[in-house]
């Protein structure tokens, strides 16, 4: 009876564990899905809130091009007019009256806090300029007032002032203003200045009107006499925030967007490279734009040490259009931004990721509702089937009682580890099954630990060829290490033909084997027994390496398997160092004297690769206080969570940090910062490397 029990128990886990574990795995499978959908759903939500941030962009762009080609053939009209009206010797227009060259302010309408008069340009005289001097002037430029007029119209709040200056020091202005500054002179003004000196057509970066303390970008044109010669400037002046005003137009945009004209400079507070907001408004709940103060602790939009951030900064200062994703205010936004006309400004269109995502969600709660119900439905067969099952076992149970005690026995003994435990049962029910399958796993799980345990003595015995310790050269500081990635790996370093038979030499080899495992160290095994054999020879290092590239090819034949080798002979009796390289990763030789790096090359393929392959040997000094680093790739192709690569630019920072310090703590130093970049990330390949340091004269 107790076994009886015990085996109902045991069928009913058989009969229903399986039921379960197709269940979890099915709904499993079905979050998996559904989760993937609604991913593509975001995504696509994603990807449509890009394109359509683009088409706001390319309407904006249009929009601003359709501007700037208005204003400036506005320019050209005025400056046509303004030429012709110069050349002509009477004007025929009347003289203007005199008390234009300073307007009266009770004619005035006012306008923000500079009081203008729309019906009519006016006069501007620099100081120092007499009103004799600029009266033909007055009478030739008066016949254009009417032009300004039309552009004004024509243009609207496009366009806040219009000016054109002679070099005399005469300037008419419209719509007619008082400068608030004493002492103002046309000729000073950024738009006369660029313009003059460039003698084209020329937008100016963005600058502070002095009039009316708005920002403003402003596009000139030189005036040519009957002479052809540069007389003066006609000038557009375009109020930044009124360009900025326009992306109300664009319909769809949610609430809490903010729209920023910036230009690049520098915060003088960080120092950090940025961009300078100039105008800023903010897409308001109640459907409206409202301005933002543009105060000291706003002003800068300063590059965070982040990627995206440095790329928008990047793409404004060469004046592309994007869309990225990046963080503003403490939310994570889109940010669509495009070059302004002129030199150095954006418009910058700052929308909040979850404002610009809204919608799309009844089509994920759809989804989460399909998989509530098939979550229940599944549930709901799942208890039937486990009572049915009960049911069944309580009336079959007497009939399975045998079969399943001698499943339980040899279970037993294959947990007790004895692989050899089989059942004898030869029915071709399920219980047969059962038993033919059993059968099957303890010869796997045999063959598995016998693995296992040929894998850790053939680490043993690779570990085994490795020096047990630096050999201790006069002279020379000598240290070498590697860290495997796997139970046995293909990398090797070895120091040769030190001792009694060449005590005036130092022989060291590193070398990577293509793969990992077992065969990549029986490749490495061998290919450092030829090495050991050969380095003691007087021949050439090129010889050496030919002769055992030889028989490594007999060994590897055609099973498409590498390996890359840099053997290094040190001769102390004269300070040479010599040379091969197979292939390998470039050694580097620094010399902290000069903070000099170099990089010790070689032209050779790897071992395996062609028989006859002819290899290069390489000579140089080798002085007190240079330090050799020879390493593997693993180091240099090690990977952050990113997949960005360790390189060897910081192998060589680490080199230069620590070269005060031993040989042995220059490779601890290597390791630590590999490890370190790697953070989280598993290890990909072997981590060898060898440091010499030249620590005083090496003669005996």
């Amino acid at each position: 009876m107790k076994y009886r029990w015990k085996l109902l128990i045991l069928f009913l886990l058989i009969s229903i564990v399986p039921v379960i574990g197709l269940r979890s795995f099915g709904m499993h499978n079905v979050h998996l899905m559904a989760d993937a959908l609604k991913e593509k759903v975001r995504e696509a939500r994603r990807q449509g809130a890009v394109n359509r941030l683009h088409m706001v962009i390319s309407e904006y762009a249009r929009t601003l091009e359709s501007i700037r080609e208005q204003v400036e053939m506005a320019l050209f009209s005025q400056a046509f007019e303004a030429e012709r009206s110069l050349a002509v010797t009477d004007s025929g227009g009347g003289s203007p009256k005199e008390d234009l060259a300073v307007p009266d302010s009770r004619n005035f309408v006012p306008r923000g806090q500079t009081p203008v008069d729309y019906s009519r340009p006016c006069f501007i005289v620099a100081p120092g300029v007499s009103a004799l001097r600029t009266r033909d002037g007055k009478r030739r430029l008066w016949p254009v007032g009417p032009v300004y007029e039309a552009i004004s119209r024509h243009l609207g709040e496009i366009v806040l002032w219009q000016f054109s200056a002679l070099q005399s020091g005469l300037c008419v202005v419209y719509p007619c203003y008082r400068p608030r500054q004493a002492g103002f002179d046309p000729r000073q003004q950024p738009w006369y200045r660029s313009a003059f000196r460039e003698k084209l057509s020329y937008w100016t970066m963005p600058y502070r009107d002095a009039a009316t303390g708005r920002w403003v970008m402003a596009v000139s044109i030189p005036l040519r006499g009957p002479d052809h010669g540069v007389v003066g400037v006609t000038s557009l002046v375009v109020p930044l925030d009124t360009v900025i005003d326009m992306v109300s137009a664009v319909a769809g945009l949610p609430e809490g967007t903010v729209v920023l004209l910036a230009t690049l400079g520098n915060d003088p507070h960080s120092g950090q490279v940025g961009a300078a907001v100039l105008v800023a408004r903010r897409f308001a709940p109640e459907g409206r734009w409202s301005e933002i103060q543009v105060v000291p602790e706003n002003r800068w939009l300063a590059a965070p040490q982040d990627g995206q951030s440095r790329l928008v900064l990047q793409d404004m200062a060469i004046r592309a259009s994007r869309v990225r994703q990046l963080p503003y205010g403490g939310r994570s936004c889109f940010w669509a931004y495009g070059p302004l006309p002129g030199q150095g400004t954006d418009f910058v269109i700052i929308v909040p990721r979850d404002k610009m995502l809204g919608g799309g969600g009844r089509v994920i709660d759809s989804i989460d509702l399909r998989v509530r119900r098939v979550s229940y439905f599944t549930f709901v067969f799942l208890v039937v089937m486990i009572i049915l099952a009960f049911l069944l076992a309580l009336r079959f149970s007497r009939t399975v009682t045998r079969p399943l005690e001698a499943l339980v026995t040899a279970s037993r003994r294959l947990a007790q580890g004895d692989f050899d435990a089989r059942v004898n049962i030869r029915s071709r029910d399920e219980f047969g099954d059962m038993a033919r399958v059993f059968n099957q796993v303890g010869p796997r799980l045999k063959a598995h630990a016998q693995m296992r345990r040929d894998l850790e003595i053939a680490r043993e015995i690779q570990q085994s060829l490795l020096p047990e310790e630096a050999p201790r050269v006069p002279g020379l500081d000598v240290a070498g290490k590697i860290l495997y990635s796997d139970e046995t790996g293909g990398d090797l370093f070895d120091f040769l033909c030190e001792g009694d038979i060449r005590p005036d030499q130092l022989c060291v080899v590193v070398g990577d084997v293509s793969g990992h495992g077992i065969s990549a160290a029986i490749l490495m095994a061998t290919v450092r027994s030829a090495l050991r054999v050969r380095a003691h020879s007087s021949e050439s290092l090129a010889t050496i390496v030919a002769d055992v590239n030889r028989y490594f090819m007999r060994d590897v034949g055609t099973s498409g398997q590498f390996m890359t080798l840099f053997l290094v002979r040190i001769i102390r009796r004269n300070g040479r160092l010599q040379w091969v390289r197979a292939g390998h990763e470039p050694a580097l030789l620094y010399d902290p004297s000069d903070d000099g790096m170099q990089v010790l090359k070689g032209r050779g393929l790897p071992l395996g690769v062609q028989t006859d392959t002819q290899y290069e040997e390489s000579c140089r000094d080798f002085r007190a206080g240079q330090i050799l680093v020879i390493g593997t790739d693993g180091i240099s192709e090690t990977r952050d969570p990113t997949g960005a690569y360790f390189g060897r630019g910081r192998m060589q920072e680490v080199i230069r940090r620590n070269a005060h310090r031993s040989s042995a703590e220059i490779v601890d130093a290597m390791f630590e910062a590999a490890t370190a970049f790697r953070d989280e990330r598993p290890q990909e390949d072997d981590l060898t490397l060898v440091v010499i340091k030249v620590v005083k004269d090496m003669a005996p």
